[in-house]
């Protein structure tokens, strides 16, 4: 889950950003923990509407789904995360660049 929002690269340019008064470690724990509900619930939610979830994941089992547009979701997810990740975390890393 760390890795998947690459928090590692994010985290030094918005520890330089935030107002001294904000606690990081509530922060962190706060978002964090949003995101573990949120992801759990959206990924529970999602393989209740398959019955026999016994080998593989969810995406493996939409993709044999035979729906063109539900295999097409499969295809674009992935690409649509990287394509709203890479110009965010560029941004991160060019404020982390200036900043040092």
């Amino acid at each position: 889950l760390l890795f998947n929002f690459a928090l590692m690269a994010a985290l030094p340019s918005w520890a330089n950003e935030k107002r001294p008064e904000v606690s990081i470690a509530l922060s962190l724990s706060l978002s964090l923990g949003f995101v573990v509900v949120l992801y759990t619930l959206i990924g529970v939610v999602g393989a209740l509407a398959y019955n026999d979830l016994d080998h593989g994941n969810l995406f493996s089992k939409l993709n044999i789904s035979g729906s063109p547009f539900v295999r097409a979701t499969v295809v674009a997810y992935p690409i649509l995360q990287n394509f709203t990740s890479i110009p965010v975390l560029s941004i991160f890393l060019k404020s982390a660049r200036q900043r040092s």
